[in-house]
């Protein structure tokens, strides 16, 4: 079956056991979506704010930038996101991952509506960055690497449509603080979703790309090298990597 909330994002009751092969299933969808190769891109002209959003100022960070296309389960549609997200508020909170989520999201954008302003908006606590339009829309960015409720109950307070990914900066060792702050989160998105017109979205925590000795590309898990190095999912899997991932849609079950 599908269900589309109208903005563009389906749930099925397709279960992705790995890249690749599908089952049957009740539980919620595991939809993986990746970032491919395509040298046609290096044709179409750069953002105009890449520059200004890439923030890769890291050893782990300084790789040359390559042209890599999205493939998701629904193809992106830059003109009817903008239409469903007229006038409305979209909040991200997250890590450095959200953040170039987010500057991925506002060059997409680009295509059909440049923002009216972008970057960090002048006099504002909260946000650290913020792509606003003309018609009223904003895409902006809470910086948040670990629970922090005050943030979080001020992101919901201000956003039409919350979306928060955090699990990356905590190890193995403190699964017990992330199952904790995990189910803080997914009540306050529970609550904050129960209001007419307001939408969650709690996001997995995606694998990194560091060099790891059980190939996790854990960031707590890396080897003090520079180099970043493609992550296989099924080694993602039996190193115990996804570990935030179950923690994560357990949490999602929970709280509906």
């Amino acid at each position: 079956g599908v269900a589309n909330d109208g903005l563009g994002v389906s749930a099925t009751l397709e279960r992705r056991t790995h890249f690749g092969r599908l089952r049957r299933s009740t539980e919620p969808v595991l939809n993986f979506s990746q970032w491919a190769l395509d040298d046609g891109l290096k044709t179409e002209p750069c953002c105009k704010y890449f520059d200004e959003l890439l923030c890769c100022n890291s050893p782990y960070n300084l790789t040359a930038p390559r042209a890599l296309r999205f493939i998701g389960g629904v193809p992106f549609d830059a003109e009817r996101l903008l239409a469903l997200l007229r006038g409305k508020r979209l909040v991200v909170v997250g890590d450095s991952i959200m953040r170039q989520t987010v500057s991925a999201l506002v060059c997409s954008l680009e295509k059909v509506k440049s923002p009216a302003t972008v970057g960090k908006p002048f006099g504002q606590k909260l946000y650290d960055f913020q792509a606003l339009y003309e018609d009223g829309t904003s895409i902006s960015r809470v910086s948040m690497t670990r629970f922090n409720a005050e943030k979080l109950s001020s992101a919901s307070d201000v956003a039409d449509i919350l979306v928060v990914s955090i699990g990356a900066w905590y190890n193995r060792v403190a699964r017990q603080h992330y199952e904790r702050d995990m189910a803080s989160v997914g009540d306050t998105l529970k609550q904050f979703g129960a209001t007419p017109s307001k939408h969650a979205f709690l996001i997995d925590t995606v694998p990194q790309h560091f060099q790891t000795k059980r190939g996790s590309g854990a960031f707590g898990e890396r080897i003090e090298s520079p180099t970043c190095v493609p992550v296989d999912p099924m080694t993602y899997v039996s190193s115990g990597g996804n570990w935030h991932s179950k923690v994560m849609r357990k949490v999602a079950t929970d709280s509906g």
